[in-house]
């Protein structure tokens, strides 16, 4: 908040460009912010399973009117995301100032340093959604899976595909989740509120996997135009089918890329 009250102080002083310059190194700032901003949120996400107190005093500040509907994960992600508008800002500014401009050059080094600032928030915005999302992952399954967030785990890739039955002739639609280090596919149930729950199947350490494509030609493998994978694990062995050939074909890509 100081560096921001000292911001606006500048340019109502001085210009633009010599405002950003000056406070640019301060900045920073927010990288100290975006840096500690997951384990905000899953410091955030234990006190309110933990604290029912807590939850309802989270729950009661966000249904306050100032608040215009804003959850606090949409307030913690705010400072985050102001590095790269500034970035934007000053890009435009940039472009609409003539060379010749007395602020011209200080807009163009207080664009570049923001724009290296920018870059490393990016990275976390990317780290924070993929966070948020193995989140989700994590909610959507009963107690059977394991734990889904760990350090340096990522999210790459979901979706459905008709996992072959080992007794053969059926098929079973399975939600598989592909992570940086393991894939998890689950069986689909539906819970009384109405919301898709999975209760987990397996889990696949990627490190003992290899993927091969049933049929070498998959435009000719299904009658229907789509195509098969089979994924080894150890004692594991998965027959998988999907209706959508380019879609068979981007999982054996992904996983092999995965597993490598």
């Amino acid at each position: 908040m100081e560096v921001n009250q000292k911001l606006l102080e500048f340019m109502e002083q001085t210009t633009i460009g010599e405002a950003f310059k000056y406070l640019g190194p301060f900045l920073k700032l927010y990288a100290s912010y975006a840096n500690n901003h997951e384990t905000a949120l899953s410091t955030l996400q234990e006190y309110m399973q933990k604290s029912s107190e807590f939850t309802e005093f989270i729950h009661t500040q966000e249904d306050r009117p100032d608040m215009n509907g804003l959850k606090i994960n949409a307030l913690l992600i705010t400072p985050v995301q102001r590095i790269p508008r500034y970035k934007l800002l000053l890009e435009d500014l940039l472009q609409s100032t003539p060379e010749d401009h007395h602020d011209y050059q200080q807009i163009k080094e207080a664009a570049t340093q923001v724009s290296e600032i920018a870059t490393h928030i990016n990275d976390h915005i990317r780290q924070h959604d993929n966070f948020q999302k193995m989140l989700s992952i994590q909610n959507s399954f009963d107690s059977s899976a394991p734990k889904i967030l760990a350090p340096g785990r990522e999210f790459i890739k979901e979706g459905v595909l008709k996992k072959v039955s080992r007794r053969g002739g059926k098929f079973h639609d399975r939600m598989f989740f592909l992570f940086s280090d393991m894939l998890i596919y689950g069986k689909p149930k539906f819970l009384d509120s109405g919301k898709k729950s999975y209760s987990c199947c397996c889990v696949l350490p990627l490190k003992h996997c290899q993927v091969e494509k049933v049929f070498g030609n998959l435009k000719k493998g299904c009658s229907d135009g789509g195509g098969m994978f089979s994924i080894t694990c150890k004692d594991e062995n998965l027959m998988l089918i999907s209706n959508d050939k380019e879609e068979v074909e981007d999982w054996v890509d992904t996983l092999n890329t995965a597993i490598k």
